[in-house]
């Protein structure tokens, strides 16, 4: 009996079948340590009359939800937080969040100040280590919201992130950086196109003093990965400090992070739970690309011969919620 309650407990409050409103806000937050503001999109579950509509972001995307409206009630709920890659946004994952809401998670996509499509600042993007610290002040913000901290089940805090938003949870989970070993492979025969992005950069002006620590947060109990980025520069002696579970989910066509150097690295070190797609390139676990996107040599809107990125999402979405469900 004992036992049966125990993993009652401790089970995510969540419908075991989707289907309702997703709503969605924009929420910001500060971390006044860093001088840093996070600009924080929020996914929820609406009430059942909530009317989702199209809303545009950055031109070439495109995502439904019923903007600000009403939550639905109920338990307080299993919380996501989610990572956008370099250069990214916290758009680039709607697809999936408005996907959890509707199953009736909570989903926080953090902006990475001076890493994103509208402010990548050649140096600071370089300061990755600031990257897990702006998960954690948008996790502290929300557990002292007075709206959204009453409604976080605090048991159930997860991580989701792409390219280098998915080195990003692995760091929140507790896998370091080491930036000799990043360097010697850049260096290397295996330079990729993380190397070449970075190589006419001044790095002297950056202190690298903060960048080997440890950036864990023992609030957050599980970990996504999508096309991680940072294999090489994967300190492995830290792979002990990782004790939650592990999801990795890699593509084969990925010319960015490729899968033997980058995914394939974290899943052996860290003996993760791995998902390799054959067709998937880096792009495919972005928001699809509306008509105008996809008119436009956009790189983010190419997918790889014969993919559908679309069906791909929707692997994706199930091996994501199975993994929480079990794991999260």
């Amino acid at each position: 009996m004992l036992a049966g309650a125990l993993a009652c407990a401790s089970a995510p409050s969540v419908p075991e079948h989707g289907g309702g409103r997703a709503g969605v806000t924009t929420g910001v937050f500060h971390d006044e340590k860093r001088a840093r503001t996070l600009v924080t999109e929020i996914w929820y579950p609406a009430v059942p009359d909530a009317e989702e509509h199209e809303e545009t972001f950055n031109i070439i995307w495109n995502a439904r939800a019923a903007r600000d409206a009403r939550m639905a009630g109920g338990p307080p709920r299993p919380l996501v937080l989610f990572s956008h890659g370099s250069g990214g946004t916290r758009h680039d994952l709607a697809w999936l969040a408005r996907a959890l809401a509707r199953e009736g998670y909570l989903v926080a996509a953090v902006t990475h100040p001076g890493n994103t499509y509208q402010d990548n600042d050649p140096l600071r993007r370089l300061e990755i280590w600031q990257r897990p610290q702006d998960v954690r002040a948008v996790l502290d913000g929300l557990l002292a919201h007075p709206f959204w901290g009453p409604r976080v089940d605090r048991r159930h805090i997860s991580a989701v992130g792409h390219s280098l938003g998915g080195y990003t949870v692995l760091a929140v989970a507790g896998a370091r950086y080491d930036v000799k070993r990043a360097r010697e492979h850049c260096l290397g025969p295996d330079a990729d196109a993380a190397c070449r992005a970075a190589a006419e950069v001044d790095r002297s002006r950056i202190d690298y003093r903060p960048s080997g620590l440890s950036y864990r947060d023992g609030r957050v109990r599980a970990v996504v990965a999508l096309a991680p980025a940072v294999g090489p520069g994967f300190d492995e002696r830290s792979a002990a400090e990782v004790t939650v579970p592990v999801h990795i989910i890699s593509g084969l066509q990925d010319d960015i992070t490729l899968h033997r150097l980058h995914a394939a690295r974290w899943a052996n070190l860290l003996h993760a739970e791995l998902t390799v797609l054959d067709e998937a390139n880096h792009y495919t676990f972005i928001n699809p690309c509306n008509a105008l996107g996809s008119l436009g040599r956009i790189s983010a809107c190419a997918d790889a011969p014969r993919a559908d990125r679309l069906k791909l999402q929707a692997h994706v979405r199930r091996v994501v919620l199975d993994f929480l469900r079990r794991r999260g």
